[in-house]
Order: structure tokens, then C-alpha cells, then sequence
């Protein structure tokens, strides 16, 4: 899977999340977190502790740095998961 591109997509539930096809993401609560399921398939949250979480007006987010999970490292960016 090395340096592969996945279109994400917004989910409306953490069900559509979880039963959906990998590179979803929603919001996990009002204090900024995000739920994402990376292209590996594997759900996890980004926070904005760790990471700078950009909304965008189509409802897309680019999230830095890198994701960094167990079986992806990559980047999300405007909806668009980037392998490195």
C-alpha cells in the first residue's frame, strides 16, 4: 500500500463509520476530536492535543501532523488520505 491515495468520506454515524468502506471520518465531540477509520481499515481518533484538525466549508478536514496507527502512517488532507 505504499504511498496509496484513498478518497475519505465524511460518516453521519459511528455505524455508517464503522460499516462503511475504510477512509471515513466524523466528529467524535464538541471538543475536537474526530473518529477515523484510516485506509487499513482500522478506527482510531485524532485530538487536538496531538494533532491541528482543519474543518473545511465542504465538510472535508486535513489533519496534522501525519496519522501515524498501527498498520497506516499517512496523511489526511481536504478528505484525502495520502500514504507515506
Amino acid at each position: 500500500m505504499t504511498g496509496q491515495v484513498t478518497q475519505g468520506h465524511r460518516a453521519d454515524s459511528f455505524k455508517a463509520l464503522f460499516d462503511g468502506p475504510p477512509g471515513g471520518y466524523m466528529p467524535a465531540s464538541e471538543e475536537g476530536w474526530w473518529w477515523v477509520r484510516d485506509p487499513a481499515g482500522y478506527i482510531g481518533q485524532v485530538s487536538p492535543d496531538l494533532h491541528s484538525i482543519v474543518v473545511h466549508e465542504d465538510g472535508t478536514i486535513t489533519v496534522s501532523p501525519s496519522i501515524l496507527g498501527t498498520h497506516w502512517h499517512g496523511f489526511l488532507e481536504r478528505g484525502v488520505w495520502r500514504e507515506v
